[in-house]
């Protein structure tokens, strides 16, 4: 139901959505526009170049190579640049690294000294 401001600003709601059509997003009824808006918004990327990364690492984590079951974007935090697609578990694993090649260089030094 259409209430009175609705109908005043008939045509500038139109206008206002067939914009955002045509910049590639969708209404809430595209089963795919969570996933659209949350690559985007936070990685400045689409679906369909999430699904290019996908192929490209033929479906298996940039680190451990474990079949993807669940995705997680990796990126650097400070440029925004994205890395590729990890599974959850490398994912976390370099977040509680802190994102730093030398705390994962010495955790390497220290599992080799065992």
């Amino acid at each position: 139901m259409a209430n009175a401001w609705h109908l005043a600003h008939r045509k500038e709601l139109a206008e206002y959505k067939r914009k955002r059509r045509a910049a590639g997003f969708r209404t809430q009824r595209d089963p795919q526009y969570h996933v659209k808006y949350h690559l985007k918004k936070k990685y400045n990327m689409t679906v369909e170049e999430h699904a290019a990364l996908l192929i490209k690492q033929e479906g298996r984590c940039a680190i451990c190579r474990g079949v993807l079951e669940q995705t997680n974007v990796d990126h650097n935090h400070k440029t925004g640049k994205v890395r590729g697609i990890l599974c959850p578990s490398c994912n976390m694993a370099l977040g509680l690294f802190q994102d730093s090649s030398a705390v994962l260089n010495a955790a390497k030094e220290y599992l080799d000294g065992e």
